[in-house]
């Protein structure tokens, strides 16, 4: 009889997204908690493509039993309605306007690592990649450039005459990070609580 010996592996559109997920699986966490430490790292480092500000979609088997998926897209506002758009041809591609739906990212996080019964690893660990380069930076790869270069365009002349003021706001935030992740998660909680769950449903094969 042939033994295989399987190693874990996970892959994203971000190296140092892959490495925070490889080393969650190194320390013998689950897939869903690498997959949260990815996609935290993505937020940072890969933020043209990929926030806390969209939704995410989940389709997760656990040994022994059957797959599920996650929708954790956003639900739109109860009190919208046509009159929102009033004085609009169309639906504006920017601005607080052009917002259509609640984000459902953390909420999706939330209830994928709340349904693994195997998660041990605390939410500290797990975002402490995300929260690294968040404070000490990361090399800026060519599409972050290419996209940061385009929206500057987009935007009025005065939209960045506070740009250095703003770094140093940035800066300061970070730098309480590490020292505020518990109430960084609380409110995330809060913020996942306050938001519609997402739709939870059985793979039917």
């Amino acid at each position: 009889m042939t033994l295989h010996r399987y190693k874990p592996a996970i892959t994203s559109p971000h190296r140092l997204a892959s490495d925070a997920g490889a080393s969650i699986l190194h320390e013998g966490g689950t897939a869903v908690e690498a997959v949260v430490a990815c996609a935290a790292v993505l937020t940072v480092v890969y933020p043209h493509m990929n926030s806390i500000g969209g939704d995410s979609f989940w389709l997760i088997q656990q040994k022994g039993k059957k797959p599920f998926a996650i929708d954790a897209s956003g639900r739109s506002a109860a009190a919208a309605n046509i009159n929102f758009f009033e004085g609009y041809s169309s639906i504006p591609a920017r601005g607080g306007i052009s917002s259509l739906t609640n984000a459902g990212t953390l909420s999706g996080w939330k209830l994928a690592v709340d349904l693994d019964e195997d998660a041990k690893l605390p939410l500290s660990r797990i975002l402490s990649a995300a929260f690294e380069y968040a404070k000490n930076g990361f090399n800026v790869s060519k599409s972050l450039f290419t996209s940061f270069l385009s929206e500057i365009s987009k935007q009025s002349d005065d939209t960045f005459t506070d740009f250095e003021s703003s770094f140093e706001i940035s800066s300061s935030l970070c730098c309480l990070l590490p020292h505020k992740i518990r109430l960084f998660f609380e409110f995330a909680s809060f913020f996942a609580a306050a938001s519609p769950m997402p739709l939870v449903a059985p793979v039917i094969s």
